[in-house]
This record gives structure tokens, C-alpha cells and sequence, in this order.
């Protein structure tokens, strides 16, 4: 197993429709060349935190399955240009987990600024035990 940081993509869609979808589909999706392709380097049971710019992390949970491929928002313009995985299960924390929190709990402050990240195991059992902790609600695919 191990432990993603994925961007929700709220910096280029501001209105937060990708991460809602993302949410409310209980998927991990990227989009377009050069960030896309990274889907594939997740496996079942890899765990990924979703992070949403200016909020902090907003949903973790465990991937499985193939790669799944769509147009980016349902436009043909945009053919196969969103990449995305299903989630097994999600954690919500109650409020997100901020950067300047993971900065505590690291003890530096993470790379937020890239759509994929992977994170040392250490720091994604730190992460992940910090949301189930602070979880909302749990369901499961």
C-alpha cells in the first residue's frame, strides 16, 4: 500500500464542480496531458487524500479497480481527457485537515502545489489516522 495526495482540481475549475463530482461519484479523477497519466500509477489498496486548494484535505480512501477513461465534463471536445479510479471506501474528516496542520504533523510543510504527489509511508499512516480520526462518516462502495 501506498499513500497519494491528489489535487481536486479547484484552482482550474473554481466553482468546485470537478471536486464535486469526484465526491459525490467516490472516485479519484485527473485531467488532461501531463497529469492524467498518473492515475495509472495507483493500485488497489493504495490510499489517496484528496486535496482541495485553500481548504486542506478534504476526503481520503482506498482505490481498486482498472482505470477508468471519459471526457472531461461529458464534452466530446475534451475526449478521454479525465483519467479516474474508483474508491472502495471514503473517509471525511469533520472539518479538512489544513496545510498548516499536516506542517505539525510532518514536520514540514507538504508539496500542495502538484496534482499528484506520493507521500512516505510514515506521513500517510500520520495523515490517514489524522482524518479516520477526526472522521464524519465512513461509506463504503
Amino acid at each position: 500500500m501506498k499513500y497519494y495526495m491528489i489535487n481536486t482540481n479547484r484552482k482550474a475549475d473554481p466553482y468546485g464542480h470537478d471536486e464535486e463530482t469526484i465526491l459525490s461519484e467516490q472516485i479519484v479523477a485527473l485531467y488532461f496531458e501531463g497529469h492524467k497519466e498518473k492515475i495509472d500509477k495507483l493500485n488497489d489498496g493504495d490510499v489517496v487524500f484528496l486535496y482541495s486548494n485553500e481548504n486542506g484535505i478534504i476526503a481520503c480512501g482506498e482505490v481498486f479497480g482498472p482505470t477508468q477513461k471519459r471526457n472531461y465534463k461529458g464534452l466530446t471536445k475534451f475526449k478521454n481527457e479525465e483519467y479516474f479510479k474508483k474508491f472502495k471506501s471514503v473517509v471525511k474528516p469533520q472539518q479538512p485537515i489544513t496545510v498548516k496542520q499536516m506542517t505539525t504533523l510532518f514536520g514540514k510543510r507538504p508539496m500542495v502545489i502538484q496534482s499528484f504527489i506520493q507521500l512516505s509511508e510514515e506521513n500517510g499512516q500520520i495523515l490517514f489516522d489524522t482524518v479516520v480520526t477526526k472522521a464524519r462518516h465512513l461509506r463504503v462502495a
